[in-house]
């Protein structure tokens, strides 16, 4: 009995020692495993970081290039009144005197279709895109 006793108490510790190895190396597997996704998680922090900065800078650019073509019409809008008036002002006859005003309404009228067609609706689900003309 002693001996069968003694025998059984030698598995029993062979059994515990096994598991403790086997416990030992799943710890450490678990703490690389661990150390991985930090790591991946911080790569993936720093990608989306970088990409939202990329779409900052992107949009910051299309609201530059939108004001300076913004501007671009409204110089042009100038010139054409300008150029008008001039025209409109060289002419003598009392019909031209008194289409003056049309014209003025017309200008007026492609100066806010031309704003409309730049202006950037930033409220937009959509991201920033440029609006169609208005009718209106």
């Amino acid at each position: 009995m002693a001996r069968q006793y003694k025998a059984l108490q030698e598995e029993l510790i062979y059994k515990i020692n096994c598991l403790e190895i086997q416990n030992t190396e799943q710890k450490e597997e678990l703490d690389i495993t661990n150390h991985e996704l930090k790591e991946l998680t911080q790569v993936k922090d720093a990608d989306i970081e970088n990409k939202d900065q990329q779409i900052k800078q992107l949009n910051e650019r299309m609201n530059d290039m939108s004001a300076e073509f913004a501007n671009m019409l409204a110089e042009t809008l100038d010139l054409m009144k300008l150029h008008i008036n001039e025209k409109l002002s060289d002419a003598a006859l009392g019909d031209a005197e008194a289409s003056r005003p049309d014209f003025s309404q017309r200008l007026q009228d492609f100066s806010n279709k031309a704003y409309n067609a730049v202006a950037i609706n930033s409220k937009s689900d959509h991201g920033n895109k440029a609006l169609p003309p208005s009718d209106g």
